[in-house]
């Protein structure tokens, strides 16, 4: 079975039920997103339980040192212990934010075993304004969010956008940043129901 037919077995609606198994429960919000009502430590004990019932092991505080290919299976040696196993899942994440110790691991695997690639590119980040003089006169609005029509690319997303200390943020931002390229330009509507140009004039003669 390859990784594309076991995640397409297991949809989202397996996933609730899962939720709903062990008492948890959520809420919907736009666009149907879904907000567990026990927040995120909640399903974080759900998925450890589920790996204690299945006699998962979990081993932390150790430092993958190699892998190697075996006639039947995989070698891992670690820092604390060597392991052999028929198949292997690496699932480490990609570099996106070093500080919090993600690194280019995963991919260095992946090119040890000849599996191809992609660039890595920003998807689901902020926009982060490096101009001071800019930076500074957005920063009385930092933590304000309203809602905007953000486009880049023919890619086009109606949510809200948070103002923060660093630049923009916020569903829409995060959302419409899979999109965009450096060097590209994004479209804000602040006023996506109606004519601001029309809205400004009959505020100044008002």
């Amino acid at each position: 079975m390859s990784w594309l037919s076991a995640l397409a077995r297991y949809t989202q609606w397996h996933f609730m039920d899962l939720l709903a198994a062990h008492g948890l429960s959520w809420t919907e919000k736009t666009l149907g997103q879904l907000f567990c009502n026990q927040k995120a430590g909640a399903v974080l004990n759900v998925l450890l339980n589920e790996c204690n019932r299945a006699g998962v092991a979990i081993e932390t505080l150790a430092e993958i040192q190699k892998f190697e290919k075996t006639g039947d299976g995989f070698s891992v040696a670690t820092s604390s212990h060597d392991y052999c196993a028929e198949s292997l899942v690496i699932a480490t994440g990609g570099p996106s934010i070093p500080r919090m110790g993600a690194t280019d691991f995963g991919l260095k695997i992946a090119r040890q075993f000849g599996l191809k690639s992609v660039p890595f590119r920003p998807g689901l980040v902020p926009f982060v304004l490096s101009d001071k003089d800019k930076l500074g006169f957005y920063a009385d609005l930092a933590g304000c969010a309203t809602e905007v029509v953000v486009s880049c690319n023919g890619k086009q997303f109606r949510e809200n956008l948070l103002f923060t200390h660093h630049g923009l943020s916020g569903p829409a931002m995060l959302q419409i940043s899979s999109y965009w390229r450096d060097g590209d330009s994004v479209d804000i509507n602040f006023y996506p129901d109606k004519n601001a140009s029309e809205w400004l004039i009959q505020t100044k003669r008002e």
